[in-house]
């Protein structure tokens, strides 16, 4: 239960505070450098995010000390879901 000093919160409301899209890097295929073009969805929701055109897709860079990381270029990359765009 999530408490704040002021009791409770019900059950219902920790549903709505739930995360409707999990991405971890960790779970990204393809060798440092390569395009991303899919980012699979962690939370049990199926929000993965994709992209078709090669040019717009981020890259995977892998080696880093603290794990892999999707790069986006900061210009025109994004990552696109059916609800919504995750962009630069």
């Amino acid at each position: 239960m999530f408490c704040g000093g002021h009791g409770t919160l019900p059950t219902a409301h920790l549903y709505a505070l739930a995360p409707r899209i999990m991405l971890s890097a960790r779970h990204v295929s393809g060798s440092s450098g390569s395009a991303v073009a899919s980012f699979p969805d962690r939370s049990g929701f199926g929000s993965s995010a994709s992209q078709a055109t090669g040019a717009k897709q981020p890259a995977i860079i892998r080696g880093g000390a603290k794990g892999p990381i999707v790069r986006f270029d900061g210009v025109d990359d994004f990552l696109q879901q059916e609800t919504g765009t995750l962009a630069d």
